[in-house]
């Protein structure tokens, strides 16, 4: 499930927010580890750089983008810290979503802080409705069915 951040005529730009990874955010950034939110590890936002990490922090300004150099100021709460990011060219990802590569889905604003991002997807696809709903309901292997 990939959160969009940016979407201009240039490209796109976001992260997968559920794919939790292993390296606990104490062994990589012990001075934010007391914010982030569970399961308290390194989420893997993407293919792209995955070398490089990226924060979000929830603030008294909203979803904030965090230094994460600089130590957690003092109004940041829920923090999610992504290695690396998806990315997509100018029309490349309009064209992905026109050939039906994609799904498109409402999600709520808690979605990025769920303290359980390994079964967001089927979370976010059941609130759906209709057709989409069923999708969550799938066997992993079609094959066993």
């Amino acid at each position: 499930m990939v959160l969009l951040l940016r979407y201009t005529p240039e490209g796109a730009l976001g992260v997968v927010i559920n794919r939790v990874g292993k390296t606990p955010i104490a062994t990589l950034l012990p001075g934010w580890a007391d914010l982030v939110c569970e399961p308290g590890r390194v989420m893997l936002g993407g293919p792209v750089q995955l070398d490089g990490l990226m924060g979000f922090a929830m603030s008294d300004d909203g979803v904030v983008n965090v230094d994460l150099a600089e130590p957690p100021a003092s109004n940041v709460t829920s923090v999610r810290i992504f290695a690396g990011y998806s990315g997509w060219g100018a029309g490349q990802l309009d064209d992905e979503i026109e050939e039906g590569s994609w799904l498109l889905a409402e999600t709520y604003p808690d979605d990025l802080w769920s303290p359980t991002p390994e079964t967001l997807w089927d979370d976010v696809i059941t609130r759906q409705g209709g057709r989409t709903r069923w999708l969550a309901f799938h066997p992993v292997d079609p094959s066993a069915n």
